[in-house]
């Protein structure tokens, strides 16, 4: 039984299309980097003995606005969202790259299994359209 799915028009198609040649491989590269970079940190402490941590805050302190810095570092109202974030924010950096691209990776994989889904249901009305109008010619 054919399952359906909605009517995509052309910016889904190139939504879709943008999902599987780009969303998905860089969805994929930052999901490997995570443990690549664990491996890394590693063997830098075989080599050294000292663990050289990275968190998320490592990275993502150099690209916020300055405002959203200085609630981290001392908030004034929102206590537990800063809670929150800030415990995200302290992920070790290899975990939080793996599930972000993990995730980047398996929405995209989805959208483009949906529009692959939907062209070839289209195929398909095509082709039992055309095998009617020879039935009836």
């Amino acid at each position: 039984m054919d399952r359906d799915i909605k009517v995509y028009d052309f910016w889904d198609g190139v939504y879709a299309y943008l999902s599987k040649y780009i969303f998905i491989p860089v969805g994929w590269v930052i999901c490997v980097s995570g443990p690549f970079l664990l491996c890394g940190q590693i063997f830098y402490w075989l080599y050294s003995g000292v663990w050289k941590s990275y968190v998320l805050l490592d990275v993502t302190a150099n690209i916020m606005p300055l405002s959203l810095v200085n609630w981290l570092i001392e908030p004034e109202s929102w206590q537990g969202l800063h809670k929150i974030i800030f415990f995200i924010l302290k992920i070790p950096l290899f975990l939080g790259l793996t599930i972000i691209g993990f995730l980047v990776y398996r929405l995209a994989e989805m959208k483009w299994d949906d529009y692959e889904l939907y062209l070839k249901q289209q195929e398909k009305k095509a082709n039992n359209a055309e095998e009617k109008a020879e039935n009836e010619g």
